[in-house]
């Protein structure tokens, strides 16, 4: 079994400083789509007035955790139960920061 990794909305909203409903509605937009221009001109009751700059810090931070889950995906697949699993899923679970 794999395991599955969800964007932890919580922490891009610390990274970011902005609040988590606001987080969660542009990250909601986003999914469905819509452009960062068009969120920060036509969806500014949705996102509660967030700028062109919040919304693009907010797309960047769901990058880096999308691309830090699929890396954190990879390495689990490399591993086979038997040859310490169980210490790296462990290691892995406790890893929140992508770092350049």
């Amino acid at each position: 079994m794999q395991p599955t990794f969800e964007i932890d909305f919580s922490l891009v909203s610390s990274i970011v400083k902005i609040q988590l409903p606001q987080v969660e509605a542009t990250a909601k937009l986003l999914a469905e789509g819509c452009t960062l221009p068009f969120i920060a001109r036509y969806r500014k009751e949705a996102t509660g007035g967030l700028d062109e700059i919040d919304i693009w810090k907010i797309q960047e931070e769901i990058g880096l955790q999308q691309r830090l889950n699929h890396r954190k995906l990879s390495v689990y697949k490399s591993f086979e139960r038997p040859w310490g699993y169980d210490k790296v899923a462990q290691g892995l679970d406790n890893l929140h920061r992508y770092r350049r």
